[in-house]
């Protein structure tokens, strides 16, 4: 961790839907004794914390685009926070969509060319797999990050 973070810091963890939660992480941050608080970007709006109050930070997945506001209204955001971060040293964890951010923010390009995948649980229930079904983009009625095959593009 970068020397000049404060013992009383603590890092944040951005989740954007129920089932992306952080649940091993916080485990693990629990387990270290590592506090941590956790910002519902879908229930919660304001300002995010500044890099400089924070121990770290952890941005959770979901079915936006990192590349794209539409279904997505924290993006900007969550990016200048990420970016601030990256300028601070402050230590990041992207999952999924997390990872996505960190890319952009670090300054990665989309390429429309590459595959997306997924690993789905088959045993997500209705309410667990709507937001997915309801994700951002090209994806919409789809299912988290898959792409359709030649078939469905017909």
């Amino acid at each position: 961790m970068h020397s000049s973070r404060r013992p009383d810091m603590s890092v944040l963890v951005i989740q954007h839907l129920d089932p992306e939660g952080p649940h091993s992480i916080a485990h693990a941050l629990r387990a270290a004794s590592v506090r941590w608080m956790l910002h519902r970007a879908d229930w919660e709006s304001g300002p995010l914390p500044r890099a400089r109050d924070l121990a770290g930070l952890v941005v959770m997945g979901g079915p936006a685009s990192a590349y794209s506001d539409e279904n997505f209204p924290t993006r900007a955001a969550e990016l200048s926070l990420i970016a601030e971060c990256l300028r601070a040293e402050v230590p990041i964890l992207g999952v999924c969509l997390g990872a996505q951010l960190l890319a952009a923010a670090a300054g990665a390009r989309r390429d429309p060319r590459a595959l997306r995948c997924a690993v789905l649980d088959g045993r997500l229930s209705p309410r667990t797999r709507a937001p997915y079904d309801r994700g951002a983009g090209p994806n919409k009625g789809r299912g988290h990050g898959r792409r359709r095959s030649p078939k469905e593009e017909g």
